[in-house]
């Protein structure tokens, strides 16, 4: 614990301080209670609303990516909590994840999870609202036996046959949006081997029909921000972003991982006329030896590996000392956050940065 502390200290000292930049898994296993859809009440037409960005020394949209846990939904009391709780660390944003799923990979079965139904869903964005956070709708895809970026189609007609089941999910999604005054919606996340194949343009015409707040796409990595071609019809570039950050776990090699990354990206995005960048997914777990392998959920178990929350901490301050020195990233969202305001802890491993120190990291670095 003195290490942490020291850490801490060290680490607010060289710049974190004027920075303004249970049971839990890393997909998560979201609330099992079966809802019926409620039909949000339909708002008057607006008028599409504008991106609003930061100065050079903050991120406009900062705070994480929140998951509902199977204990505590959204439309319970203890979730409202939790979402407080996210505020008072220095959020002014939340990204609330609606799941799809599919029975394969090569499946075109694009249908509603019962993870978080739509009562749950506007619930959520409703108590956000209530609180002062902007949401960001941020659709994923659970894919049995895989994930979303393995999902891949050698046959044209079955790809546009899931993209037609695919687009009606997203379409639904947008008008639930666009009815309780959502700020941002993402039109897909880390579809890494569809992303440059798929008919994007229609799909966002239609939503732009539906939604008028921002658009965006999350690509997985660089390489995905590089592959997709449709930047200049969205408001803003979204990136998943989990680079390798070293075997050591130490902060000045982290850093410099990251700050190599965050030079490429820079590089992917500069022929797009200024257009702004949002980290929508960036994190790491407080597993020992995680640096190395910041994406990898899957393998993470407590009777294998041991908490460190030292080097997550390490991590989070690096991400944010690496950030708040760009002009060009407009926002950052951490992955994880969850309902249970009690989630994480000293003895957790997993992504969330609750009741650890790396929320105190955070929290000194979003409040000042």
């Amino acid at each position: 614990m003195s290490k942490l502390v020291f850490l801490l200290g060290m680490l607010i000292a060289i710049g974190g301080c004027s920075a303004k930049a249970g049971n839990h898994a890393a997909v998560p296993h979201a609330g099992s209670t079966k809802a019926t859809a409620e039909k949000p009440v339909a708002k008057p037409a607006a008028k599409r609303r504008h991106y609003a960005s930061g100065s050079s020394h903050e991120t406009a949209w900062r705070g994480f990516n929140a998951l509902q846990t199977s204990r505590v939904a959204w439309n319970s009391p203890g979730a409202r909590r939790s979402l407080i709780k996210m505020g008072a660390v220095g959020a002014n944003s939340v990204a609330l994840i609606p799941f799809m799923q599919q029975s394969g990979p090569n499946a075109t079965d694009v249908r509603a999870a019962n993870n978080v139904t739509d009562v749950q869903l506007i619930k959520a964005i409703e108590t956000a609202h209530q609180l002062g956070l902007k949401v960001v709708v941020k659709p994923q895809i659970l894919v049995r036996g895989s994930w979303a970026g393995g999902i891949f189609f050698s046959n044209h007609d079955q790809m546009e046959l899931w993209f037609k089941n695919y687009s009606a999910q997203l379409i639904r999604y947008a008008r639930l949006s666009q009815n309780l005054g959502v700020e941002a919606f993402v039109i897909g996340t880390e579809l890494s081997q569809l992303a440059k194949d798929l008919p994007w343009p229609e799909l966002i015409t239609q939503l732009r029909r539906e939604f008028r707040g921002v658009l965006t796409y999350a690509a997985h990595n660089v390489e995905g921000v590089e592959r997709f071609p449709y930047w200049q019809q969205l408001d803003v570039i979204g990136i998943s972003s989990y680079p390798a950050l070293g075997d050591m776990g130490e902060y000045d090699e982290m850093l410099a991982h990251i700050e190599l990354n965050l030079y490429k990206l820079s590089q992917a995005v500069k022929n797009h006329r200024g257009k702004p960048v949002w980290l929508l997914e960036v994190g790491m777990p407080s597993a020992e030896g995680s640096s190395s392998q910041p994406w990898e959920w899957k393998s993470l178990d407590k009777n294998r590996h041991r908490p460190d929350m030292t080097m997550q901490t390490a991590a989070v301050a690096a991400w944010l000392n690496a950030i708040k020195r760009l002009k060009f990233v407009d926002g950052v969202f951490f992955w994880s956050w969850y309902s249970d305001p009690y989630a994480g802890g000293e003895s957790d491993i997993d992504y969330t940065v609750q009741n650890k120190p790396a929320e105190i990291m955070i929290r000194q670095y979003w409040n000042n």
